[in-house]
């Protein structure tokens, strides 16, 4: 999917698109570079996000979403956008965090405050949901939980402090409402023609972020999003 938008332009691709498109190394490249540039390397034993292309598409399910901007040029088509300057993707929730070892989340209250005491049937709300989204476009209907991940803006005095990242996030919420829209419409047709299917399951749909606090918990809390859990990771992971 192609728009304008101000200085920039955008396209949204899911992981097989991605794979074929011309711009897939130097997207790579953006996010690995963002994620030195930004401090995250300081947590980790890596220089580098992702090894490999194929690493980075493997963190992107069947229906997750990778929104890219470029800088608008006239005269250039698509086929010569190879310079992407932001990007972000969008996919079902995954309680474990690539990378890092398993450790156990702890709740947030609203001030903040780590909840020391808590039972399991409070926190299970916030597991990784069941992989039942495998297959035909309906099953996005029972997809929930959703979270923004490889989130990076080219470093540059023109590109920062733009708002380019919270962009990306916007535009692969709409992506996301307007395919959940289709499959319930979908859905509602089989249900009139009595084709036998599971019904319409959709409710409320909820984005989680998952982030460094030290480094960027600030900027996030900005646009609006609040902690509900913590993980304390060891030094020098």
């Amino acid at each position: 999917m192609l728009k304008d938008h101000d200085d920039f332009e955008y396209l949204i691709l899911d992981v097989d698109q991605l794979r074929e498109h011309p711009y897939r190394e130097p997207l790579l490249k953006l996010i690995n570079k963002a994620f030195c540039e930004g401090s995250q390397a300081i947590y980790s034993d890596s220089l580098s996000r992702f090894g490999s292309l194929e690493e980075l598409l493997g963190t992107v399910d069947d229906h997750g979403r990778c929104c890219v901007l470029f800088r608008r040029t006239p005269g250039r088509t698509t086929n010569d956008w190879t310079d992407p300057v932001a990007t972000a993707m969008l996919r079902p929730f995954r309680d474990s965090i690539f990378g890092l070892p398993d450790i156990e989340p702890k709740l947030v209250d609203a001030s903040g405050e780590v909840l020391m005491d808590y039972h399991d049937d409070v926190k299970s709300e916030y597991f990784e949901q069941p992989a039942e989204f495998k297959g035909n476009t309906q099953d996005i209907l029972s997809i929930t939980k959703w979270e923004p991940v490889s989130v990076a803006v080219k470093n540059g005095p023109s590109l920062l402090h733009r708002g380019l990242a919270s962009r990306c996030l916007a535009l692969l919420e709409a992506d996301l409402c307007s395919r959940v829209n289709e499959a319930k419409l979908t859905t509602r047709r089989q249900e009139a023609a009595g084709a036998d299917h599971t019904g319409c399951k959709a409710g409320s749909l909820t984005m989680r972020l998952r982030t460094t606090w030290q480094i960027n918990g600030e900027y996030w809390s900005r646009l609006g999003f609040t902690p509900v859990e913590v993980r304390r990771v060891p030094a020098g992971v």
